[in-house]
């Protein structure tokens, strides 16, 4: 038989969530978009290509007597400031008149020689490719190709020892192209877009196998847990203490104690399962911390016509975001985490893409029978992009499109993402607890998370009606970052509950990686549609009625999933 689960093993597996959480956290949702986006806005010859730009030291220095150039006089023309935060400050204001020293630092500044109508750029010149799109494009790219890799050969995992195998050629895979990112630069804008995709594809293998791991430790956790015999816990500070809060599981009884073994069984995944998210929250967390100084000194927006943009800063993070990745799995899920392999691959099957889809087709026909958890896959697919979306362009628009006023931008890109992600952990730290306190059901809890997420595309929707605000100074993403972060850490732990509660028994495993797969296959929507939105208008706001959207509607419709129906119709049994 298996060898039982240890508290080595299971804490080796919550090292995976440590392990690559920091690419999501630190690369993904933060600086790999903005290091695709500075390398193709530099190609595009931003900031000098702008048409408002004034270069004539003459009438500069008319525009601004009182001012004291560090660099050749330049001033770039803009009618309409009036909600720059510093443009009248004294006694050197940044604007006076229809004029603002220096050079634009954000492209909605980058106008026309009108100083009102928008300037078009493009990676190869106007009316090419925009940078922003560019970035947004790459990331729906990347994630299609994820959805493309998980229907090719997702399943393949559940056999033989391919599981813990594939875990570990992809991590390299990831690591790899992680470490290759100190090569993207304004020429070679274009490698970032291809390695944003293979290493975005890895990542997303790592979590399906990582996923496909636990209701397999599940099945080997002794029913009942003698703590006396444990192995030495983790001193590691941050290491949740998940371990000690597993319930013993009932014996096996008459079918009337079948919901309390269930109820055991869930509240052991939900222990380790919240655990794994909150430490990789953390992870995410310090790799943020750690990458403070190489942002704040070796990166900057180009100000003055001598000194030329920097992404130093962030080519240094992705290569430490990849040493990060390959070294804490090799130190403990590579050592640690057995291979617990599972069937052999059948004789008849000569093609593994062949039986890999073959499986997958069985669980889509399957779902015909189990209507409340298809209903919950398809609302899941709606609002999880609705989140998600908001994560993978909440970097660009502060990039590009948000006014830090007197502060530096850098500073504030840092603390955006520091605070979605401590926001994150602490949510996903807290959520089980607050539910307890509260007495709600999961999926109550569920929807006040959604509640807590429509905090910021309502918001960047005022931008069209508030003259000054409505996300479009930097004090208003930093508080709307919290909201997002709790309702992200959230939503996940609480949606994969609610949907584990609908699944057959022996199945789970199939109908995780559907789920991954749906969450996947969602979330390139959103993204290209911003890309085509920043194409055509020049702006990401009108991504908020997206948004909005795929949000709103399934906050309605998650009424009519009967949890506790659909747990009894997957079970063959009535209420």
């Amino acid at each position: 038989g298996e060898e039982e689960v240890t508290r080595r093993e299971a804490e080796s597996w919550l090292w995976l969530d440590w392990s690559n959480s920091v690419y999501s956290s630190v690369a993904m949702s933060g600086f790999l978009p903005i290091l695709l986006q500075a390398s193709s806005l530099t190609a595009s010859g931003f900031p000098l290509v702008c048409p408002n730009v004034v270069t004539d030291s003459d009438k500069v220095l008319a525009a601004f007597p009182t001012h004291n150039f560090t660099g050749s006089p330049v001033m770039h023309r803009v009618v309409h400031y009036d909600t720059l935060s510093c443009a009248n400050q004294q006694p050197s204001p940044e604007c006076m008149g229809e004029y603002c020293r220096g050079l634009p630092t954000i492209v909605s500044r980058c106008l026309q020689e009108d100083g009102e109508t928008l300037y078009s750029l493009g990676v190869s010149g106007e009316g090419t490719m925009n940078p922003s799109s560019l970035a947004t494009l790459s990331i729906s790219l990347s994630v299609f190709a994820q959805m493309i890799t998980f229907l090719s050969i997702g399943a393949l995992a559940d056999y033989s020892n391919l599981r813990k195998r594939m875990l570990t050629w992809f991590t390299i895979g990831g690591s790899v192209s992680c470490l290759g990112m100190v090569l993207v630069s304004p020429s070679l804008y274009w490698l970032g877009s291809i390695l944003m995709i293979s290493s975005n594809v890895c990542y997303g293998m790592t979590q399906v196998l990582y996923y496909a791991y636990l209701p397999v430790l599940l099945e080997s956790i002794p029913p009942s847990i003698d703590h006396t015999s444990d192995p030495k816990p983790s001193t590691f500070f941050l290491m949740p203490r998940a371990w000690e809060r597993l319930p013993d599981i009932p014996p096996h009884s008459p079918e009337d104690d079948e919901t309390l073994r269930f109820t055991a069984n869930s509240r052991r995944s939900d222990e380790l399962s919240n655990a794994g998210f909150a430490f990789g929250y953390f992870a995410g967390l310090v790799g943020l911390v750690l990458a403070i100084p190489f942002i704040l000194f070796l990166t900057h927006t180009q100000r003055t016509l001598e000194i030329p943009s920097s992404i130093t800063g962030y080519q240094i993070v992705m290569f430490g975001v990849g040493l990060w990745w390959i070294v804490f799995y090799a130190l403990y899920p590579l050592k640690r985490l057995r291979e617990r392999p599972g069937p052999p691959l059948p004789h008849a099957t000569r093609n593994p893409l062949s039986q890999s889809l073959t499986q997958l087709s069985h669980t889509f026909q399957a779902l015909k029978q189990y209507r409340h958890a298809t209903l919950y896959l398809i609302l899941w697919f709606m609002f999880s992009d609705g989140v998600s979306v908001l994560g993978s362009i909440a970097t660009l628009f502060a990039n590009a499109e948000i006014d830090w006023g007197c502060g530096s931008k850098t500073i504030g890109l840092l603390s955006l993402t520091i605070l979605a992600a401590l926001s994150s952990g602490l949510g996903s730290f807290c959520a089980t607890r607050i539910q307890q306190r509260l007495g709600f059901s999961t999926k109550r809890m569920l929807s006040l998370s959604l509640c807590l997420g429509l905090a910021v595309p309502v918001w960047g929707l005022l931008g069209y009606v508030m003259p000054g605000i409505g996300l479009k100074q930097g004090w208003e993403l930093l508080l709307l970052a919290i909201p997002y972060g709790v309702t992200v850490g959230t939503m996940q732990g609480f949606s994969r509950t609610l949907f584990g509660l609908m699944l057959p028994p022996g199945k789970e495993s199939a109908f995780f990686a559907l789920y991954q797969i749906t969450d996947k296959g969602s979330s390139f929507i959103g993204p290209l549609v911003v890309a085509a939105i920043s194409q055509s208008t020049g702006s990401m706001r009108a991504g908020f009625f997206y948004s909005l959207f795929m949000i709103v509607t399934p906050l309605f419709l998650l009424s009519r999933v009967d949890e506790r129906a659909g747990f009894h119709q997957a079970r063959g049994t009535h209420l």
